[in-house]
């Protein structure tokens, strides 16, 4: 998985980011960091609420509603309201995501910090991680992060592909072995 997210950070000189679910936020798992000096802090182990980052929205685009409810109710009572966001909204925005296969953050949980996510699924098709290039605003624009979202996509659908044949290779062998 480090190639990847090293390739991608190469590649758009921002940081890259591995995120799973962990209740109802986003845990970092890997942060490859900007070679740039004006650069995002992230590190690894930080958890932020799922819904206000592109990682967690990238996953909760692909996680069964009942549970996107639970989250929801858990990162907007964590935000007293301030954003307005109701769960009707979210869900909305959710079904969008999950039909472009990226999630996009504009300065959602933190002032001129952008990002966008795309989840990397498991051999059932399930969102197990997913991977967001973040950088400040100035940098990952409005006009800039749909194109970002459709490599993004295409990098996590390629990990994806690779994690569903090294998992069904595992099991292919010890039925062999049985």
């Amino acid at each position: 998985m480090q190639p990847y997210l090293k390739n991608l950070s190469a590649q758009y000189g921002e940081t890259v980011d591995l995120s799973i679910l962990d209740g109802s936020h986003v845990i970092y798992l890997e942060v490859i960091e900007s070679p740039r000096r004006v650069k995002l802090a992230a590190a690894t182990g930080q958890r932020l609420p799922a819904y206000f980052t592109a990682s967690g929205k990238a996953l909760l685009a692909f996680t069964p509603e009942e549970q996107v409810r639970k989250i929801l109710d858990e990162n907007i009572a964590e935000h007293k309201g301030e954003t307005g966001l109701t769960i009707s909204k979210a869900l909305e925005d959710l079904n969008k995501i999950s039909e472009y296969g990226y999630a996009i953050s504009e300065q959602e949980y933190e002032e001129q910090i952008n990002a966008v996510a795309a989840p990397v699924f498991d051999a059932d098709r399930r969102a197990v991680a997913s991977i967001a290039i973040v950088g400040p605003s100035f940098r990952l624009s409005r006009e800039r992060l749909p194109e970002l979202g459709e490599s993004i996509r295409k990098i996590a659908d390629e990990i994806s592909r690779e994690v569903g044949v090294t998992v069904l290779s595992a099991v292919a062998s010890k039925t062999r072995r049985h």
